[in-house]
């Protein structure tokens, strides 16, 4: 009896195990989560990698969605849907500011923005992204390049510009990345000029002018919504500068907010391609 008792005993450890592990797969997304397969791509990150944003395994890695530490609490994620249409919709616009002229124009699944010259200051570059390109996803996204040589002609203004356009924690590490980019051994003062239309590392990065960014809708199943606090999405911005040039910017928006944030930038941050010749600089 004491045999079959001990078993018995075994087996049922076993059982429970198995319930217990299909209940968290099926709480955080995994084998039969959200979607019903391992993750949202059926692998470790949104790209393959061990991670998109410090996130364990990735935003969408095999063990479901919400990452197991750090970030959001396990399951919290699990309310998100997909989503197709633009947070806010496109319109073609113009603007001038102290002599600048900054434009928006759809373009097939994205947007240009086409802008004559780097904001001044921080007064402007605060007047174009309150009042115009931080009102939409695509656009807010059309400001990395204005940012990063903002930062490197003057940091202090910089700084203020990323406080103004970024979130606390994707501030915190554009602050680190372009210390490292403009100042460190390899410093790669041209690649603000990398992600405008017609620069590459072969014309010594010199765009067109006026400078052109566009910026494209990533597909559908990377555009997401309706999480903590509020809205999240994916889009690309396009350079030459990279052997890919599909850079991707995660943006967000508080509920009852009106404008963007840039969220995360780590891949449009990535190192350029090295110069070949001498960089002429941005207006």
């Amino acid at each position: 009896m004491r045999i079959l008792s001990l078993i018995f005993s075994f087996l049922s450890g076993i059982v429970t195990q198995f319930i217990f592990s299909r209940q968290q797969r099926n709480m955080f997304g995994g084998q039969q989560g959200m979607y019903g397969q391992q993750g949202m791509y059926g692998q470790q990150g949104m790209y393959g990698q061990p991670g998109m944003n410090g996130i364990p395994q990735g935003m969408y890695g095999q063990p479901g969605m919400a990452p197991q530490q750090g970030g959001y609490p396990q399951g919290q994620m699990n309310n998100m849907q997909p989503y197709t249409a633009p947070v806010v919709d496109i319109e073609d616009k113009t603007v001038t500011v102290n002599g600048h002229t900054y434009q928006t124009k759809k373009d097939l699944g994205g947007l240009l923005v086409t802008f004559s010259n780097v904001p001044s200051d921080f007064a402007e570059f605060s007047q174009v992204y309150n009042d115009f390109l931080g009102k939409n996803e695509f656009s807010v996204v059309a400001m990395i390049p204005m940012l990063l040589e903002m930062y490197a002609r003057d940091k202090e203004q910089g700084v203020k510009c990323l406080e103004l356009a970024c979130t606390p924690a994707c501030k915190d590490e554009m602050i680190r990345v372009l210390d490292e980019r403009f100042y460190g051994e390899a410093a790669q003062r041209y690649q603000p000029a990398a992600m405008l239309m017609g620069a590459k590392c072969d014309n010594a990065y010199e765009p067109k002018s006026p400078y052109i960014v566009r910026v494209d809708r990533t597909p559908k199943a990377d555009e997401i919504s309706d999480l903590i606090g509020g809205t999240f999405c994916n889009r690309f911005i396009i350079g030459e500068g990279w052997d890919a040039p599909q850079r991707s910017v995660i943006v967000f928006k508080g509920k009852d907010k009106s404008l963007f944030q840039l969220n995360n930038c780590n891949d449009a941050m990535a190192p350029c391609k090295p110069i070949n010749g001498e960089w002429a600089g941005l207006a």
